[in-house]
């Protein structure tokens, strides 16, 4: 079962869970997902608003 920051407090490493997915890891990285900050898994990182891009043209022409 996922959890979810409340963004409250330095956040007490818990378990070694995605906190966006819930799969058990060692490998976990800090993201920025929908304004909270998240220890995530390889799988959720894409998902960090952080490492998004903005130029997102629609092409056409």
């Amino acid at each position: 079962m996922p959890k979810y920051s409340t963004g409250g407090g330095g956040g007490g490493d818990d378990g070694d869970a995605c906190e966006l997915c819930g799969r058990e890891t060692t490998n976990l990285q800090r993201a920025n997902v929908a304004g909270a900050q998240l220890l995530v898994c390889s799988n959720c990182r894409p998902h960090d608003d952080a490492t998004r891009t903005t130029g997102r043209g629609r092409g056409g022409g």
